[in-house]
């Protein structure tokens, strides 16, 4: 089978949970089921020349905001049949893991990836930029034209059916598994690189209203005021949607440091040298950090809220983080507790253990040929 996988999640520059998703998944597909024959797609001005694998690639030299328009005048090529005029073979299956500008002709199989629903539920977290992106995208009439819905949690599925219409037999709930990067530096060479402090809470996520990190803050001024236990607040992530706003309050609070957006390899360090993981996020179709948190070894406190408890199980602390007095009081009972502490530490690494690739990489696949 001649599957198209469409890489454009890797073209950013700065890889955020999507684009972990994204090449955990491909890599994890290639190595399963090497017997396909794929070929990657990519579009736009620059042509990314460190896609995984050695694999047939096929780059349409659109401008972003070109073929944005094109599909949504109906009038963008159909990214199968570009294929075939490039390469003189056609596509079986197009295998899209995220939502993007796409066309794909009748006589392709269509897999599509949901994430989440954010921008439909949560609107108010998102610019009206992004808003429009969403809109012109046509995430419904992409999941209607689909032949299969690919999400990593069964909240996403339950959005996808109640808000679009969609039959559950359509979606498919894949977890993604973890890539615990190779590390290249020590942890006495990262903490100099980022000035870390001895002892401190960590936070990673995208700098955006949706993460909810002004109630982390508001949290852990709390837990300064009241305890005073001398931990320090770390957080880490690229800009978002009103990063510029969320980054002065932080650089005002005392105790907090913003170390910016990490690289892959220094993750599992800067959550394993922790004391302490929040991730306070008000909607998430995974949660990434709540996973790489646990398989590090460290203790969890997340929200009970949205896909977060498919992640956890009973491995994590769960509060309600729009509740800053019991955010604050869950984070000083963690802190102040050794036995709770190794508790979640214990379940953590077990339930980590528990998300595969290889389980992923062989749902995609029998989806794929069931088609």
């Amino acid at each position: 089978m001649r599957v198209a996988i469409d890489m454009r999640p890797l073209c950013d520059a700065q890889r955020t949970g999507v684009g972990e998703l994204t090449a955990g998944m491909v890599q994890a597909l290639l190595t399963h089921a090497p017997h396909h024959e794929y070929v990657f797609f990519t579009a736009g001005k620059k042509r990314p020349e460190d896609l995984p694998g050695d694999v047939q690639h096929v780059h349409m030299p659109m401008p972003s905001k070109v073929l944005r328009l094109l599909c949504a005048m109906k009038l963008a090529p159909n990214i199968d049949e570009y294929i075939a005029k490039k390469t003189g073979k056609m596509v079986d299956v197009f295998f899209s893991p995220n939502i993007g500008f796409t066309s794909v002709s009748d006589a392709c199989k269509f897999v599509l990836t949901m994430h989440d629903l954010s921008f439909e539920v949560l609107k108010e977290t998102f610019s009206w930029r992004r808003r429009h992106w969403h809109k012109a995208v046509q995430p419904k009439k992409q999941c209607q034209r689909a032949n299969a819905i690919v999400v990593p949690s069964k909240h996403t599925k339950i959005d996808i059916t109640s808000l679009y219409g969609i039959a559950t037999e359509k979606i498919m709930v894949v977890q993604p598994g973890l890539t615990v990067p190779k590390e290249t530096d020590s942890f006495e060479i990262i903490a100099k690189t980022y000035a870390l402090p001895e002892r401190y809470i960590f936070c990673l996520g995208t700098i955006e209203p949706r993460k909810n990190i002004d109630a982390l803050l508001d949290a852990y001024a709390q837990l300064r005021k009241h305890s005073g236990n001398g931990f320090s607040l770390v957080i880490a992530g690229a800009d978002g949607w009103k990063h510029d706003t969320i980054k002065k309050r932080m650089a005002s609070e005392s105790g907090v440091q913003y170390i910016g957006y990490v690289k892959s390899a220094h993750k599992r360090s800067l959550f394993a040298n922790a004391r302490l993981c929040v991730y306070p996020s008000r909607y998430e179709g995974f949660g990434f950090p709540v996973l790489e948190a646990m398989e590090a070894g460290v203790p969890v406190i997340t929200s009970s809220r949205t896909s977060l408890p498919e992640v956890g199980g009973d491995a994590v602390f769960y509060v309600d983080t729009m509740n800053t007095a019991a955010l604050a009081e869950a984070m000083r009972e963690i802190l102040t507790t050794p036995a709770l502490q190794q508790q979640l530490i214990e379940k953590g690494k077990k339930r980590a253990a528990q998300f595969s690739w290889k389980k992923a990489a062989e749902q995609i696949e029998s989806l794929i040929i069931s088609l």
